[in-house]
């Protein structure tokens, strides 16, 4: 099965945020972020300590023609929170299935960041459904995660020791 997709990541409205493409220049500023311990125990893909050339080369991949994962920043410039206070991204697990994962800046925990990025992700994107799971180390992480994908419309489908499952409940046409 062929998941590369080639088609050019559009910019997404997310509130007061905009969710765009990764650029090069983003780097600096991802580097800075993911090599906070506070945010590689959120994520079960960021390692700590952050292995030199590992921002550039995620950058790289999302770039790439034949990705399967997409990836977009998490702008606050029209919020006045800075130019990149995240980055979500979608990877493709099956034609019409995809699991997302994001991460925000510690500085901007608990602002409404990821609800506006995480709802805008997966409501933009043309998936029948979409997988949100976390790896997260401390158990109280677990009820918060569960509670923030319910609260943007997720409805829990499996839970193991290790992955928490929510399939995306599609919304009443009138």
């Amino acid at each position: 099965m062929d998941l590369a997709y080639s088609e050019n990541q559009p910019v997404i409205v997310a509130g007061i945020y905009d969710l765009r493409p990764l650029r090069p220049s983003d780097a600096g500023l991802m580097t800075l972020y993911t090599s906070d311990l506070r945010v590689a125990q959120t994520t079960s893909s960021i390692a700590h300590p952050l292995p030199p050339g590992a921002t550039e080369a995620f950058i790289a991949r999302s770039l790439a023609a034949d990705r399967i994962e997409d990836a977009w920043a998490i702008d606050g410039t029209r919020a006045e929170s800075g130019e990149l206070v995240g980055v979500i991204s979608l990877t493709r697990l099956d034609v019409d299935q995809s699991e997302i994962g994001y991460w925000v800046a510690p500085l901007f925990w608990n602002s409404g960041v990821a609800s506006a990025a995480v709802g805008a992700g997966a409501g933009n994107c043309r998936l029948i459904s979409t997988i949100s799971w976390s790896r997260r180390r401390r158990p109280m992480w677990w009820i918060d995660h569960w509670r923030f994908s319910v609260r943007l419309g997720f409805r829990k489908t499996k839970r193991a020791r290790v992955i928490l499952r929510f399939r995306s409940v599609q919304p009443a046409t009138p």
